[in-house]
């Protein structure tokens, strides 16, 4: 895992495809799941508009949380 770690709030079921895009790109990364969130890290997320709170996964890896959500959002557009 590298040194900066950047923890990004993601909707679980998205993980169908983030996943393998994170695999495809040889990024680094792991999962936490409630409760293992850090607690200065707000379990909500805003994905194409909409706030969601619940079903969500931390994925903590070098990438800016901004540009994940971004490819996050664009496998799904």
């Amino acid at each position: 895992m590298a040194d900066k770690k950047n923890y990004t709030i993601v909707p679980a079921p998205t993980l169908e495809k983030l996943e393998p895009y994170l695999k495809e790109n040889n990024i680094e990364y792991s999962l936490l799941y409630a409760p293992e969130i850090p607690k200065d890290v707000p379990e909500v997320c805003t994905w194409h508009g909409h706030e969601t709170h619940g079903h969500l996964v931390c994925v903590v890896c070098e990438m800016d949380p901004e540009e994940l959500l971004k490819i996050d959002e664009e496998l799904y557009a």
